[in-house]
This record gives C-alpha cells, structure tokens and sequence, in this order.
C-alpha cells in the first residue's frame, strides 16, 4: 500500500505541471488585449497604458474594489507613500 501511495503522489508531479503549462498557454495565446479586458470597456486610453506600464515593469495586474471613497482616497496615498512611478 506505501508504495502504491507514493507511485501515485510522484505520478502527481508531472500532471500538475502539464495542467500548468496548458493553462499558461491557453491564457497567453488568446486573441485582445490583457490591458483591455482588465481595465474593462469603459476604461479610457491613459488607465489601459498605466496598465501596460506597470505589466512592462514586471507588475502583477492586480484589480481591487473599493466600497467608498475613503477607501480610494487612501489607497491614493498607499501609493504615494511606496515612492514614485
């Protein structure tokens, strides 16, 4: 039984890298524009391009919802406070 467990957790290495890769593939290889899709339709052309910018510096695209403007405000200052662009 030991052995049957750990054939099957060592097969496990190879499918979970293979899901990976396919996943990988199938997200870089559809057609638009990351940048786009997350800044959403009604995005104007200067949020999709610091979105491009922050993706050209190796960023993470990260959205984040906020449920008032305070909460706006201080990711604001969140910001200032990490240094400049």
């Amino acid at each position: 039984m030991y052995k049957y467990i750990c054939k099957r957790i060592l097969m496990m290495i190879p499918v979970i890298i293979g899901v990976s890769l396919l996943v990988f593939l199938v997200l870089k290889m559809t057609p638009g524009d990351p940048a786009r899709v997350v800044a959403g339709s009604e995005a104007d052309e200067a949020t999709v391009e610091q979105i491009r910018k922050l993706e050209a510096a190796g960023c993470e695209i990260i959205r984040c919802a906020v449920p008032d403007m305070e909460a706006a405000r201080a990711i604001s200052e969140i910001k200032g406070r990490a240094g400049p662009e």
